[in-house]
């Protein structure tokens, strides 16, 4: 039951989409920021609601589970370097994919500093200029934003939340030192932790921890591949694909 618990947790800190919410002018207006999405590259924000460059859109990430004037007050108003109104984009919404339209709003965030950490939940604000009238909107919900230079941090970070036996390093083979050695039939998706080789050529066997490597948790088996939710996957958090060939071995955290 509680690695049940943990998968759902899991998927549901990294995985679903965040929907924002506001009112603006007796209408709805809708803030989108897909959630992983990593610092080190452009971060998308949606709004639904055509915003142009000259009406300084400025975006802020809380970092407080309580919203306070003193926490807006003091949190950075991030510009963005486009600005593209008049855009289209699709949601999940309640398992529906819903299509909107209104401004992209892209940022660099590469800057923004994490204090070691591997992820980040903000609460994405956005405001701007109109009618002389200032405009914000504010997500219902918190969403996560990566700082994952390695894979092996992302799986360092959940296992810190979940106080979880930690490798405490960012190389992948890390992992083959921690936990109990167990085999890929065994396997199960929650507390296990799958470790591959990554690159081509000749790459050493498990014996070997400082060598290329990929990590992530374990998401089942489709066919000759093993699934595996990890970070820095397709440059976010997500279930990807990698064949069973490259597997160095499977250990279970708890």
């Amino acid at each position: 039951m509680m690695r049940r618990a943990f998968w759902f947790i899991l998927l549901g800190l990294f995985l679903v989409p965040s929907v924002t919410l506001a009112t603006s002018d007796g209408q709805t207006t809708r803030l989108f920021m897909p959630d992983g999405q990593l610092k080190s590259h452009t971060v998308r924000v949606y709004v639904t609601h055509d915003i142009s460059a000259n009406q300084q859109p400025r975006l802020m990430l809380l970092r407080s589970h309580s919203v306070t004037k003193k926490a807006v007050d003091e949190t950075t108003q991030i510009e963005p370097g486009i600005v593209a109104p008049g855009q289209e984009w699709v949601e999940r919404v309640s398992g529906q994919e819903v299509r909107r339209s209104g401004t992209l709003l892209l940022f660099d965030l590469s800057t923004l500093k994490f204090r070691c950490k591997a992820m980040m939940r903000v609460m994405p604000v956005v405001n701007w200029t109109e009618g002389g009238l200032k405009h914000i909107v504010v997500s219902s919900r918190e969403v996560n934003l990566g700082n994952i230079v390695a894979a092996a941090g992302f799986i360092n970070y959940v296992a810190w939340l979940l106080r979880l036996p930690r490798s405490k390093s960012l190389l992948a083979r890390s992992w083959l030192t921690i936990g109990e050695v167990i085999e890929l039939e065994d396997a199960e998706a929650g507390f296990d932790v799958v470790i591959f080789k990554r690159g081509g050529g000749n790459q050493p066997g498990p014996h070997v921890v400082d060598a290329p490597g990929h990590v992530g948790f374990f998401a089942g088996i489709e066919g000759r591949n093993i699934l595996l939710l990890g970070g820095n996957q397709g440059d976010s958090v997500s279930i990807g694909s990698y064949p069973k060939s490259r597997l160095l071995g499977v250990r279970r955290l708890g």
